[in-house]
């Protein structure tokens, strides 16, 4: 699978930065100029599509499969796109889209099969929330009055579909850019906390990239400078409870985290700029 994909990235200048490994055995994309591609047999046969809406070619960063079969992709920018198949690709309906000024979409994820969410850049110094809970047939933007204010040049990295996360009901991103923060945003009840994370800032690049949730007091955020991957930038942090404190993981090399997965409590993938590690 990894030598495919690296066929792909070689010959067609893709940046696949949305990934979503359905089982052992089923794996989907979504790409720059297009491109979808879905596998059912880890990766040795791949069905690769590319897609457009009326001429127009989408740049894909968020994914998120309901099932094998019903899969969601998401364009970035204005004019913006949220795409759903039931048949694994070969069959598209556009469910969402936005033309509006300033719209950068960065990541999905789903709560539940009915129930998901997607996040964008700030727009009016609030994130750009919307939700579906019909399987992501109709989407609704969630209102600016229950959401924190950011501040000027502070977003969220589409780098990795993975500044989004849940627990319970309270919905987690993480920020970067000129301030980089923690939102936890809880749903049922309309209200938020907003924490600063102890990221270095230094520009525009900087700030936490991704966050994975182990258990309602056990999570991590990686990041750094994609700019400058030195260690004057601490690129992973993790906390033990639940986010009131964070300590930091200094690694041996330097490096920058686009994306950090748990494997279980006690180990970490990350994967970087220039590199992965474990």
């Amino acid at each position: 699978m990894l030598v495919f994909l690296l066929y792909l990235l070689m010959n067609q200048n893709l940046s696949i930065r949305a990934i979503y490994i359905i089982d052992e055995n089923k794996i989907c994309f979504a790409a720059n100029n297009g491109v979808f591609g879905y596998s059912d047999d880890a990766g040795k046969i791949w069905y690769l599509d590319t897609i457009r809406i009326q001429n127009y070619v989408p740049q894909f960063r968020s994914i998120e499969a309901l099932n094998d079969s019903t899969i969601l992709i998401l364009s970035i920018d204005s004019p913006a796109y949220l795409l759903k198949t039931n048949n694994k690709g070969r069959d598209w309906k556009v469910v969402y889209q936005s033309h509006d000024n300033g719209v950068f979409f960065d990541a999905m994820k789903a709560k539940s099969e009915n129930e998901i969410w997607a996040v964008g850049d700030p727009i009016n110094e609030h994130p750009n929330l919307i939700y579906s809970l019909d399987n992501g047939d109709t989407w609704i933007k969630y209102e600016e009055k229950y959401l924190p204010k950011t501040v000027n040049n502070e977003a969220f990295f589409a780098a990795s579909n993975s500044n989004i996360a849940f627990i319970k009901d309270e919905l987690l991103l993480v920020s970067g850019g000129h301030s980089s923060n923690m939102f936890s945003i809880n749903i049922q009840n309309k209200t938020y906390l907003k924490r600063s994370l102890p990221f270095k800032i230094s520009g525009n690049m900087t700030g936490a990239y991704s966050i994975d949730v182990f258990d309602k007091n056990n999570f991590i955020v990686a990041g750094g400078n994609y700019d400058n991957n030195d260690k004057e930038f601490v690129a992973f942090y993790f906390t033990k409870n639940g986010g009131k404190s964070f300590e930091s993981i200094n690694y041996e090399e330097n490096f920058f985290g686009s994306c950090v997965k748990y494997l279980n409590k006690n180990q970490l993938y990350i994967t970087g700029q220039y590199r992965d590690w474990e």
